[in-house]
């Protein structure tokens, strides 16, 4: 098993969760000769990222080729409904590849009246520790609307009060690839 820190190599890049580089910090380390899983990558716990490219001096490396994409996580996040409007969101990682490995993402939904959830694309299987729940009000401790996992493109979950929760939960499989939602007010 792989332990951060662990690689000695003539060059190597660092992925840091954070701006300093520290041990705890350390997600990834990958030698100039090996290969990341395509696509890899990676979650800040606090939004900020520190990739570090160290370079020996001896001749022989190949080198690191690598390219950066940083895409908003909705995780920890309240999204409001505008009014008579849309919000639209993706779970980590949606569009790029697997869910990320251990991963808890919780995300309140509001608006002027109860949310109503669509599905545009939902890949979440119930395998491995993976779950997605909502939840009629702004916490896991609310009644459980709907157990999503195993669901399928255009499935519909409305609450019944002004407030929904979801919470995405991955073990430490990689399955499915997340889900896309597109949230409204609920008709009256």
């Amino acid at each position: 098993m792989y332990t951060p820190g662990s690689l000695v190599c003539e060059d190597r890049w660092e992925f840091y969760d954070g701006e300093v580089p520290t041990p705890e910090n350390l997600d990834v380390e990958v030698c100039g000769s090996d290969d990341l899983p395509t696509p890899a990558y990676f979650l800040s716990t606090g939004g900020l990222y520190l990739g570090r490219l160290i370079t020996g001096d001896i001749g022989g490396s190949r080198g690191i080729k690598y390219s950066v994409n940083f895409i908003p996580s909705v995780c920890g996040m309240t999204l409001e409904i505008p009014k008579e409007g849309e919000q639209r969101f993706t779970s980590p990682g949606f569009g790029i590849g697997k869910l990320p490995q251990d991963l808890q993402c919780d995300i309140t939904i509001t608006g002027p009246k109860p949310p109503k959830l669509t599905f545009v694309s939902l890949d979440v299987p119930c395998e491995g520790g993976t779950s997605l729940k909502a939840y009629n009000g702004p916490s896991a401790e609310s009644c459980l609307i709907s157990n999503l996992c195993d669901g399928k493109d255009g499935d519909v979950i409305t609450a019944t009060g002004y407030v929904m929760f979801l919470r995405l939960s991955t073990g430490s499989g990689n399955y499915g690839a997340g889900f896309e939602v597109s949230a409204v007010e609920k008709e009256c």
